[in-house]
């Protein structure tokens, strides 16, 4: 049967046999409490690592967002050259008369194509 060191700790603790010299008793006391504290140390350091292990992964999904944010801005950069490039407007005149002169201006704004005269 397998004695974790609680019970250990106990059954040394609560069933000392009288034949057994207190000093004894005593070592064997001192070692159950230093094997559970042990135990219960590895348990603290291994709860610490999975603390550290969830701080790494957390920081890791804070470094994505930080990637998927600026992956985003460069992409509302590239749409807002894009609606500049759509905005671009070009214009020709021709002199008709001597005094008369035509121009077309032809803008193309968010895809709607717009025409002026003047």
């Amino acid at each position: 049967m397998f004695l974790d060191s609680r019970n250990f700790y106990s059954v040394f603790k609560n069933h000392r046999s009288e034949t057994i010299d207190s000093k004894v008793g005593e070592l064997y006391t001192s070692l159950a409490r230093t094997l559970y504290e042990f135990i219960s140390s590895g348990e603290r350091e291994r709860e610490r690592e999975r603390e550290r292990e969830r701080e790494r992964e957390r920081e890791r999904e804070r470094e994505r967002d930080r990637e998927r944010v600026e992956r985003e801005k460069g992409r509302e950069k590239e749409r807002e050259k894009e609606r500049a490039k759509e905005r671009e407007c070009v214009c020709a005149c021709v002199r008709v008369r001597v005094r008369v002169c035509v121009c077309v201006c032809v803008c193309v704004c968010d895809r709607d194509i717009v025409l002026s005269f003047r």
